[in-house]
Parts: C-alpha cells; structure tokens; sequence
C-alpha cells in the first residue's frame, strides 16, 4: 500500500495522510478524517455470524425478504426461497424477529410455490384487510422463469400460500417456456425484476429478465382483488 500511495504522491506518517504537490515536490501534511463517527454515516454490527447454528435457515443466494408486524405490534422479517450450498433452491419461509433475535420456520402447503431465486416479495396493506405478503415471478431449480404471484396469509395455519388469479380480458401472452398461451392480460414470466406497493394497494413491476433473455423495461400495475383471497 506503501508503494502505491508513493506512485500517487501520496504518504501515510503516524496516521497523518501526507501530501506530496506534484509540480513543486514540497510534502505537506493533512490530518485524516477519523473513520468512524463520520457525520452522515453509520455503523455496522454483525448479529449472527452463523443463522443456522443459532437454528436458522442455511447460507443461501437469490433469496428475498419483507417485513410485516407481528399481533404484538413488533416487527419481523419473512425470508423466503433461494439456492443453498448444495445447489438446493429453497422453498422454506422463514420468520426472523428481531426483539427475540430468534428465527423460526412459518408453516406451508404442499401446493405452495416451489423454490426459486430472483423474484420479488413485499408486504401489502390494505385498510379493511389484514396485510397480505405478495411474492411474484423469479426462477425455479430447472431453469424454468416464472410469472406466478402467490399470497402469504401470516395468521393462518391450515393453508397460508395462495395463488393469485389474474383476471381481465382474454389475449394471446408469452408462457414460461416461450409457448403461446390464452388467457387475461399480465406480463410476461421474469426473474430479476422490481416490484413496490402502491398508495392505492397495487403494486408496480418493473423490468426484470424475461423467457427470451431480454431485460425488460416494461412497467406494469397490478390491483389485487382482496376479495377473492378472503
């Protein structure tokens, strides 16, 4: 580091940066920013150096995860999906709350959505329903992109994954593997994408990846029919 400070007129003395002016070669030294307690800036501590050893999930890429508000008020994060080590794409959700600092796995269906990388999930709240978690898209272990948007219920036991149907007038779209299908109109699968809730309960998708390798610049509005998932 030495080497490369001195090829930039550069030099570190006692922790005093000092600077060397390249057309006159006089040094002059220049006290260095303490580099912590910057204004603007803050500071990171590590809570779990191994989740699973404290019996949460395993380490994982391509996973995603929300907030959503426990009965007591408290806050807690949902993790959901993601390839593990041994090349595993999980389907396991989990909760993590951090007043507790402890993880545990939330119960699922056996027709709840299959494993995946790269798609999207988010709390959605409405003001005469309970929030709703809302995952959509991604990519499954077999490669296949995906354009499915499933509902997480957090108070309910017996089935909490639902998927959503789309409703609207019948076309002609893109399926997951490039076929073409009949049915209302909704965007092509993607992986990879953006998705943030609305002020008015919708949601807006953003890009992503679709089946043909594009990355997408689409923008759609998704309203949710609360109706049908009650």
């Amino acid at each position: 580091m030495a080497s490369m400070l001195a090829r930039n007129g550069l030099r570190l003395r006692s922790g005093v940066l000092v600077l060397m002016a390249l057309v006159s070669p006089a040094w002059t030294a220049t006290p260095m920013l303490p580099m912590t307690g910057v204004a603007g800036c803050g500071n990171w501590t590590l809570v779990q150096d191994n989740v699973n050893s404290r019996g949460g999930p395993l380490g994982r890429m391509g996973a995603q995860a929300t907030k959503f508000a426990l009965p007591s008020g408290e806050q807690a994060l949902l993790f959901f999906g993601g390839a593990e080590f041994s090349g595993k794409f999980s389907s396991d959700l989990w909760k993590y709350e951090p007043i507790r600092d402890a993880w545990s796995l939330m119960p699922a269906n056996s027709d709840g959505p299959v494993g995946r990388i790269h798609h999207t999930m988010l709390r959605l709240t409405h003001p005469d329903v309970d929030s709703r978690i809302v995952m959509y898209a991604g990519q499954d272990f077999s490669g296949t992109i995906l354009g499915d948007m499933w509902i997480f219920h957090p108070d309910t036991d017996s089935k909490p994954w639902q998927l959503v149907n789309y409703m609207g007038t019948v076309v002609a779209y893109e399926g997951p593997n490039g076929e073409i299908l009949m049915g209302p109109v909704q965007p092509a699968a993607r992986f990879g994408h953006s998705m943030v809730p609305t002020y008015r309960g919708s949601l807006l998708l953003f890009g992503g990846v679709n089946v043909r390798g594009q990355r997408t610049s689409e923008l759609w509005e998704f309203a949710l029919s609360w109706a049908q998932d009650d």
